[in-house]
């Protein structure tokens, strides 16, 4: 009888054989084309980012663009400058570039990194910012007439996912020019809607019909009523990792921690959670209706207060203001637009500045203009009485630097051993808030204080005055910007920052954290922690602290949107696991109408995740080894924790479609329940792998069988049918085109080379092809070769027609039984 551990090591060669056909290392979805020189990469690269940069050129060369999905700190930005090289060096073009799309903050970060490794810019990298691609520029058309680019790489990808937005809208027409490398660890942020329009980016409607049996919105469509894995689609298209493999040595990452941070509200302040809501329902807005609706104006001013007395009161100061002048005002007989009130008094703080009457603006009569009649006087007054009061309240806090601004300084006052780590990182929502932490720091400390500021507007520190963002940065963290012998006096030990901070920074030399506001979504949480996640960090915890009083009971209900949020995004497959240490111990509530199972890149990263550590302990084949008839196992040992009862049949099969297969799982119960959704499926693999069983060779049962082949079969048709009905081509596509010189070479040419078969030439040709690869046909015919130079430089294209007959085979197979 053999072992359990020898048990437990064939269990874990079946599994690693299933997986290591498709896990997410390994490209599947197109030849590596011969131009691509892998040499060409980064020699730096660790193995799993050289393997990420030679399958998303696959992907780029056949699709037109791929998605780079990595977690924070895995290398994006030097995998993209890789992918980047190697496309510019294999564009047959000298005069190209790459046009590198990323926020205007993160700027100098790209250039700095790019000019390291060698990049000439402007001349091969043109750098556009996400902000210029929010505006209609003429620059930005010139540039597009003028220079095609080889590639066009984004940064922070995620900021597109709304196609209505002048930005995507924008890059849209880029893209239609070059493939596109997005960029981002959260393509999923609110649905997977999001993903789908990230893809739309470069692909259209029917690239994918051929490898998935439908149009790309169909399938997301289907993925929302639970009826597609969207795992299957996005096992072709995106390339996600969460950590790097333990073999890399790559670094570890520390642990979350949450801590409360509890302190004693002073009395104004406990007012204002408990009545700032009610207040702001009382306020008739007569002043402000076409401005901001209510519901957005309550939101906006509730996202102010939890971002700190200091945010809360500048907008109070310029809105009470605003109803005072404009009262003012109607005493003169004129009225008083807030274009106009922000124009005469651009600081709101100057209120005691004296403006004559004839400054104001004579009555409109358009019905924007707001209203000058008398019966509104009473309801504007009322309105002021309200502001100013809830502005007393809140300069009272100001003015005391009390609430949530002392219990921050609280933890300065810890004692700390002497080689403990003293840096503290602040995170707020707004500028304002910004200013007051560090105002109320730089008063606590003293002249000892070692603090930073960086806003999106202003940049200082004490000792220094105003500077700019990367010298506080690398003064903060000088160990992650390269320089670790800074000496401790240059150093600085708090950083105060808003958001523009919260993407693509390394900070990883601190390891307290503190959210002095909450975040309305998960996505902006996951960014502020991740900050500190870098896989080079010398920390073991990161300690994550959220101040509150003591009696707040979430009256606000900002918590509450939080958490339905990352409910939302959970259920999206969005995984966001640092902005889980927020949660309460109640689970997220779920809309009803969620489907349970849509989590695609929560099952990709989890089957990559298990394919690498399980193929790093066994020998795992080629498919081209597997026998042509499948190998059957059976297990006798009931295995603890597998969500549906035994007996259970799992199947792996391929349907063989030439070069590009196509693998699926199949789980069928003694009821004939059929389950083919990976996402359905991931958890039961790894309680699988995990577990110690007896694996013996054996047939499966045969009622069972027929059923998992029956749906195997079912599946097959269906991806079958959408390739005998493909997309008509349009006659001014790039292969109609091309067969029409080509037809005309052939007719007239009486001795063709022997390589030319006209018949399997157009069969090649005609046919719908990806967006990548219409894009090099398209620029085939742009080089206005002769004929015969096209038609070979079409055959080193590879345009192997995918085959319209599809065969089913299954490889592996376990039968799961009850012990006796």
């Amino acid at each position: 009888m053999t072992s359990t551990k020898q048990f437990h090591t064939t269990n874990l060669t079946w599994l690693a054989h299933a997986l290591s056909l498709d896990h997410g290392l390994t490209p599947q979805t197109a030849n590596q084309p011969s131009e691509l020189d892998p040499t060409t990469l980064d020699p730096s690269l660790a193995d799993f980012q050289a393997a990420a940069v030679t399958r998303a050129l696959t992907l780029i060369h056949h699709f037109g663009g791929a998605i780079l999905a990595d977690g924070v700190g895995l290398g994006k930005t030097r995998m993209g400058l890789a992918i980047a090289r190697s496309t510019l060096q294999n564009t047959t073009s000298p005069d190209r570039c790459i046009y590198l799309c990323i926020p205007a903050r993160l700027r100098s970060h790209w250039q700095r990194t790019a000019l390291a490794a060698g990049w000439q810019i402007p001349s091969q990298l043109q750098c556009i910012t996400h902000t210029e691609l929010s505006r209609t520029n003429p620059a930005l058309n010139a540039l597009i007439h003028s220079h095609r680019p080889a590639l066009i790489l984004v940064d922070e990808a995620h900021h597109f996912r709304n196609p209505q937005s002048q930005r995507s809208q924008n890059l849209a027409r880029l893209a239609a020019h070059a493939p596109i490398l997005l960029l981002t660890a959260t393509p999923i942020c609110n649905s997977i809607w999001d993903l789908y329009h990230l893809l739309s980016l470069f692909l259209a409607e029917h690239d994918l019909r051929a490898h998935i049996g439908m149009n790309l919105r169909d399938a997301f469509t289907h993925a929302q009523q639970g009826t597609f894995d969207l795992t299957e689609l996005a096992k072709i298209l995106v390339i996600r990792r969460r950590i790097a493999p333990e073999t890399t040595h790559f670094g570890h990452y520390p642990s979350v921690q949450l801590k409360i941070l509890n302190y004693d509200a002073p009395p104004d302040e406990r007012w204002i959670w408990q009545n700032l809501a009610t207040e702001i329902n009382r306020l008739s807005l007569t002043l402000l209706h076409d401005d901001w609706p209510r519901q957005l104006f309550q939101e906006f001013i509730l996202k102010r207060w939890e971002s700190g007395c200091d945010a809360l009161a500048e907008t109070l100061r310029t809105l009470t203001e605003y109803h005072r002048r404009w009262l003012e005002a109607h005493t003169t007989g004129c009225t008083l637009s807030r274009p106009h009130f922000h124009k005469l008094f651009p600081d709101a703080a100057s209120h005691h500045q004296s403006v004559f009457p004839f400054l104001y603006e004579k009555p409109h009569s358009t019905s924007s203009s707001p209203p000058n009649n008398p019966e509104s006087i009473p309801t504007i007054k009322s309105d002021l009485h309200i502001l100013q009061n809830l502005l007393h309240r809140t300069q009272k806090l100001t003015h005391a630097h009390a609430g949530a601004n002392t219990a921050i300084t609280s933890l300065l006052d810890q004692p700390s051993a002497p080689d403990s780590n003293p840096k503290l990182l602040i995170f707020t929502g707004y500028q304002h808030a910004a200013e007051g932490i560090y105002r109320t720091i730089c008063t606590h400390l003293g002249t000892h204080a070692r603090a930073g500021l960086v806003t999106g507007r202003t940049a200082r520190a004490t000792g220094l005055g105003k500077t700019n963002a990367h010298d506080i940065i690398r003064r903060f963290a000088p160990r992650a910007a390269g320089e670790p012998d800074m000496p401790r006096h240059h150093q600085l030990d708090i950083l105060v920052c808003t958001d523009c901070l919260s993407e693509g920074i390394d900070l990883q030399d601190c390891n307290r954290l503190v959210l002095a506001d909450l975040p309305y979504t998960p996505l902006r949480v996951e960014q502020r922690i991740g900050r500190l996640m870098r896989p080079s960090s010398t920390n073991r915890e990161v300690t994550v602290y959220l101040p509150r009083p003591n009696d707040w009971n979430d009256s606000l209900g900002l918590r509450r949107r939080l958490h339905t949020k990352l409910g939302h995004a959970q259920n999206a497959g969005t995984n966001f696991e640092y902005a889980a240490v927020l949660q309460s111990t109640n689970t997220p509530e779920i809309p009803k109408n969620a489907t349970p199972h849509i989590e695609p890149l929560a099952a990709l990263t989890t089957l990559d995740q298990l394919a690498a550590r399980l193929i790093s302990r066994t020998s795992a084949p080629s498919p081209s080894d597997f026998p042509p008839n499948p190998v059957f196992y059976r297990n006798a040992t009931a295995i603890p924790g597998f969500r549906q009862p035994l007996p259970q049949l799992w199947l792996r099969a391929v349907l063989e479609n030439g070069p590009h297969p196509i693998w699926l799982w199949c789980k069928v119960d003694a009821a004939a329940h059929i389950e083919m959704r990976t996402t359905a499926l991931v958890k039961d693999l790894i309680t699988l792998a995990d577990f110690q069983c007896e694996i013996i060779p054996g047939p499966p049962d045969p009622d069972m069988l027929q059923a998992a082949t029956r749906a195997l079969h079912t599946r097959l048709h269906h991806i079958q049918a959408a390739r005998l009905a493909p997309m008509p081509l349009g006659p001014e596509t790039p292969q109609q085109k091309i067969w029409q010189q080509l037809g005309a070479w052939i007719h007239q040419t009486p001795t063709l080379p022997e390589s030319c078969n006209p018949d399997q030439l157009r069969q090649r040709l005609l046919q719908p092809f990806p967006r990548g690869t219409e894009r090099n046909l398209a620029e085939l015919l742009d080089q206005n070769l002769a004929p015969e130079h096209l038609f070979h430089r079409i055959n080193q294209l590879q345009l192997t027609p995918l085959p319209q007959k599809m065969n089913l085979r299954i490889v592996l197979g376990l039968q799961l039984n009850p012990s006796a």
